[in-house]
């Protein structure tokens, strides 16, 4: 099995990453646990001559610095968020785009499955850095509990880097099942905290600019994440907008102790767009028609609804249905209203703390329609039983 990855870097310290076919960065149709699995790469440079704008008006080139990457199964395989660098190679890396002592440093180091760099961008015959239009590209195997974790200069900087946090990526659910697409919420710009920072793109001991290699003052600070409190009015409206559309619910805005002592002038924006997040309001027609079929067909049909349709403000059209059809439904405590408890069709809650006819109910239809809720195993009991091939389940 394979699935292939894409990166592209697009801002000065938030890149837009890992695009694959257009899908979304979650996981993948569950078709049995996975075993070792191909993945591949790609990091391509989509700057413009306006993506690094200086302080005096003018802009500068934004190239994608050769990196690291490595396959791992222990957190915190480079780097501890809040620990000060561990002297293993992350500096040459961060500083000076040099990712040969660290690769060195990693392959003994426990829980590192599989190491490598990427240094030619794709095409080119020799290194160098990935400038607009140009990509990296590096392919690996995994296995279910293993994570991947890539590091990349950020090169008009002193001392800055692209990579995911201390943890890394998962590349397999819980199931096992291979999760591909767009991460780009998932990288971030970190601050190794060795070098004095400069302004990007004009800093004398920056590496483009610099006479050699760690020619920068030094310092010795926790590595970091690079934040600008500019961006928090539009992170809090990114936050609201995913809490308040597709499936509602909690979203938690880490902020930075030195973002929340720093002033800025408050621009609240009115609308916002996430490029990775375009949650699905229309149904396909076509599997409309095949699950009507189901209903139609069935023997031994079931509604189970839940929170969903309280959130959709939809029980009138839940009700309007299950009348229609005549069919047995039941309820979960969050979404206990949308058909009225005084229905002669409600059956009563499921699960553990549910009434018998609705547990038997749910076990033994051959069609079982859920509507705005989830299989949790307080009202499945074990999914190995739930999930019989005789069963067909409307979700």
């Amino acid at each position: 099995m394979s699935r292939s990855l894409s990166l592209a870097l697009q801002t000065l310290v938030l890149p837009a990453l890992l695009q694959a076919q257009g899908v979304p960065f979650g996981y993948m149709p569950h078709t049995g646990p996975a075993r070792r699995t191909t993945f591949t790469v790609r990091i391509e440079n989509v700057s413009t001559a306006a993506t690094l704008k200086l302080s005096y008006g003018q802009t500068a080139p934004a190239p994608n610095a050769p990196g690291l990457w490595l396959v791992h199964t222990e957190p915190e395989p480079l780097f501890k968020a809040g620990a000060r660098d561990r002297g293993k190679g992350l500096e040459p890396l961060a500083e000076d785009g040099n990712p040969a002592v660290l690769a060195a440093a990693v392959q003994h180091q426990r829980g590192i499955v599989a190491s490598g760099t990427f240094l030619i961008p794709a095409g080119d015959a020799m290194p160098g850095p990935a400038t607009p239009g140009k990509a990296f590209e590096f392919s690996f195997t995994a296995e279910p509990g293993q994570k991947l974790t890539f590091a990349s200069m950020f090169g008009q900087s002193n001392d800055l880097f692209f990579a995911p946090d201390d943890h890394g990526i998962r590349l397999f659910d819980s199931k096992g099942d291979v999760m591909s697409g767009d991460v780009t919420s998932l990288i971030y710009l970190w601050d190794t905290g060795t070098e004095v920072n400069q302004e990007p793109g004009l800093g004398a001991d920056q590496a483009p600019r610099q006479k050699g290699p760690n020619t920068g003052a030094s310092e010795r600070r926790p590595v970091q994440l690079v934040k600008d409190v500019k961006d928090l009015a539009v992170t809090i409206k990114k936050a609201f907008y995913l809490a308040t559309t597709g499936r509602p619910g909690p979203v938690l805005v880490d902020i930075p102790k030195d973002v929340t002592q720093a002033s800025t002038e408050f621009t609240y924006p009115k609308t916002i767009t996430l490029r990775s997040y375009n949650p699905v309001t229309k149904g396909h027609a076509g599997q409309i028609k095949k699950a009507v079929q189901l209903l139609l067909d069935a023997k031994r049909p079931m509604f189970y609804t839940g929170g969903g349709v309280i959130l959709s403000n939809a029980s009138s059209q839940l009700t309007r249905l299950v009348r229609l059809l005549g069919y047995p439904c039941t309820n979960t405590l969050m979404g206990l209203g949308g058909l009225p408890g005084t229905d002669p069709q409600f059956t009563g809650l499921p699960g553990m703390h549910g009434t018998y006819e609705t547990n038997m109910a749910m076990q033994h239809c051959d069609v079982l329609f859920a509507v705005g809720s989830r299989f949790d195993d307080r009202v499945i009991g074990d999914p190995k039983h739930f999930y019989r091939a005789d069963r067909k389940i409307i979700h």
